[in-house]
């Protein structure tokens, strides 16, 4: 049998040299379209880990604008979470760390602000005033400084992502909880002559002009590398006039210990953020109120050319299969026109149908696997030609540009997301799909070929005539 389908191979040179193209062209495309599919596979998981496995525990904002009375004001409602809660979730599996959050404006008689604009400085006679007169700014409406407590500055993105790096000092850890220790801008502190040992005091009014007054210790430095907006920012705002401090400091300004503003929750891997959050929504917890963000919104306007890319990858490779599985069939059952007569004198002389139909086997699966082995050379090459023409074509569709709302973990930071070519390589597991198909498509091949012997008897076949 594999006698015959080398001699066979060897004599229908023509026919041969006709196979190999064909399977030499559909392995090729098969190879590029594998190849772009792992390729942006790869690069979906990559740009998922550069999201980080944080998930922040939030107040439903959308919720409360879509029920809320038409012209209530954002002011009367408790935009907080309890720490119940969030301990709650803190509780469950793939956590392997949490970072609470409270956020509140203050003020203070000591320092001065970083201005963001020459109109933004109000004399703290002038904020007086302006209250008196009119009832509806609220107390911190006109407060120069946000004071960010947390559970640790470690974990905190714009620091991760050297946004913000420490220039004196350190920063806060778990062991300043309870203490007045802060971490400033070295803009804030240049202005003010500021160091690491000096102290101020800030303070919050409620709308009965109650103080809660804090006097904080400077322990830190940082330094403002990149900022994604700063028009239009009000002084409290503003990266340079945060101060960071311990999260119950930052509590007792806002005059509650049992609420936060957010509660982040680190996971083992990026992968398990989908889990997490179902693990999430079988608790106690009201998602009527609170919502769980992983920077979905941002990782799927990052990978929207990439999915489309490997939709298009995916069914590039099965119509590839089929048609090329379909295309080879044809060619057989031409070729098996010049074969009747030698089908026939086989079966005459006792061969079996089903050994003929291994010599078909033999003969296409040699063919395609020397094409395999060819499309090995020139594989990775076709997959980046065809993968830049599919990137180019992505860069060229319009682009709608949308604001994504802030995540108060990172500071008003979004992730900054760099296009960059797909790595298309021919590796190990690229290999193993491409040869699995390469099978399928003998298979496919040979599949009507051998349903036309296996109907016919050797007397049928003698009298058909050749050619």
């Amino acid at each position: 049998m594999w006698k015959n389908a080398v001699l066979s191979i060897r004599k229908n040179v023509g026919r041969t040299i006709l196979l190999l193209g064909v399977a030499f062209l559909i392995i090729n495309l098969v190879m590029a379209g594998l190849e772009i599919r792992t390729a942006t596979k790869k690069s979906m998981d990559a740009t998922r880990q550069s999201l980080g496995s944080d998930v922040t525990l939030a107040y439903n904002m959308k919720a409360l604008m879509s029920n809320r009375s038409k012209g209530e004001a954002l002011d009367q409602f408790n935009i907080s979470i309890k720490v119940s809660d969030a301990n709650e979730l803190s509780k469950l599996k793939y956590v392997t760390s949490v970072n609470y959050l409270q956020s509140v404006s203050v003020d203070t008689d000591d320092i001065e602000p970083v201005n963001m604009s020459s109109t933004t400085t109000t004399s703290q006679s002038e904020q007086l005033e302006n209250n008196q007169d009119n009832k509806k700014l609220g107390p911190m409406d006109n407060n120069n400084f946000t004071v960010s407590g947390q559970s640790t500055m470690k974990t905190l993105s714009a620091f991760v992502n050297k946004q913000y790096v420490l220039k004196s000092g350190r920063l806060l850890s778990e062991s300043d909880a309870h203490t007045n220790n802060v971490v400033i801008s070295s803009e804030l502190a240049s202005d003010n002559n500021l160091k690491v040992g000096s102290t101020f005091s800030v303070y919050t009014s409620d709308s009965s002009n109650n103080k809660t007054t804090i006097t904080v210790n400077v322990v830190g430095i940082y330094r403002v590398k990149t900022v994604n907006q700063i028009g239009g920012m009000s002084n409290r705002q503003s990266p340079y006039n945060t101060i960071y401090s311990s999260l119950e400091t930052a509590q007792k300004l806002n005059g509650s210990t049992t609420t936060i503003s957010s509660a982040v929750y680190t996971l083992d891997d990026p992968d398990y953020i989908s889990a997490f959050e179902k693990l999430a929504k079988k608790t106690s917890l009201d998602w009527d109120t609170y919502t769980l963000d992983a920077n979905d919104q941002v990782y799927q306007m990052s990978i929207g050319s990439l999915k489309n890319m490997n939709k298009f990858a995916s069914l590039f490779v099965m119509i590839v299969i089929v048609g090329g599985g379909i295309v080879m069939a044809l060619a057989l059952m031409l070729a098996l026109r010049s074969r009747y007569h030698e089908y026939g004198i086989l079966l005459s002389l006792g061969e079996s149908k089903l050994r003929i139909v291994g010599q078909q086997l033999i003969e296409v699966g040699l063919v395609v696997a020397f094409a395999f082995m060819l499309s090995l050379g020139s594989g990775q090459f076709v997959g980046k030609k065809i993968s830049n023409m599919l990137a180019s074509a992505s860069s060229n569709t319009p682009a709608v540009t949308m604001k994504m709302p802030t995540n108060k973990n990172n500071n008003g930071q979004q992730p900054q997301q760099k296009t960059k070519d797909l790595d298309v390589s021919l590796s190990g597991e690229v290999i193993g799909e491409v040869a699995g198909v390469s099978v399928l498509i003998v298979v496919i091949a040979i599949l009507l070929p051998s349903l036309a012997i296996l109907r016919m008897s050797p007397r049928k076949i003698l009298m058909k005539k050749e050619g």
